[in-house]
């Protein structure tokens, strides 16, 4: 399983798909402009969602295998509070990475629509760039409406079954229906509140 590194650095969120990386950063000689055009295949506005505002620039770098086994990955989500900005305004930010050779993808999200929102986009666009194919419970079941027919439905059929016990399957429904909607990841236990 892959691990994520989140650092933010002056408003803007930045993660780092770490894999086998042989050589340190300050020691890779940066590119040029000209270089960044001819050894980069640069993927514009690639859709990762319904929305247009859902899209991302992907840049891979063509010599990524001369690091050894594998490359860094940068996923730059661009500042704004989650209210303004685009990935377009923010291209100065992922210069100095791809002058070292780093595969970078640069998201937009919607906007002005809650932190919710953004942060479900943002998730998604990293599991797509990442080949993680899982869906969110958020896009699995649209809303909370439709979470909790799902839950009862579910509870119900293992009570026919007597597999819990009635007071097991008021408190696993009590559980559903005190989550937040939609589901934030914690460190801690329990995983989704």
């Amino acid at each position: 399983m892959r691990r994520s590194i989140v650092l933010i650095i002056l408003g803007f969120n930045f993660s780092i798909l770490p894999s086998v990386y042989s050589q340190k950063l300050r020691d890779i000689q940066e590119l040029s402009t000209e270089q960044i055009e001819t050894t980069y295949q640069i993927l514009k506005d690639v859709s990762y969602g319904s929305d247009p505002e859902q899209n991302m620039n992907i840049y891979l770098f063509k010599q990524a295998e001369s690091y050894g086994k594998g490359n860094f990955t940068l996923v730059f989500l661009h500042g704004g509070g989650y209210y303004f900005s685009d990935k377009s305004q923010e291209e100065r930010y992922i210069e100095p990475y791809l002058k070292k050779g780093l595969n970078v993808v640069n998201l937009n999200y919607r906007l002005k629509r809650g932190i919710p929102i953004a942060t479900s986009d943002l998730t998604k666009a990293e599991r797509d760039s990442s080949g993680d194919s899982r869906i969110s419970l958020e896009e699995r079941y649209g809303g909370k409406d439709s979470y909790m027919e799902n839950v009862i439905a579910e509870t119900n059929k293992l009570l026919v079954d007597r597999l819990p016990t009635q007071e097991d399957a008021d408190k696993i429904i009590a559980d559903a229906k005190a989550i937040n909607w939609p589901p934030v990841i914690l460190e801690t236990w329990p995983v989704w509140k």
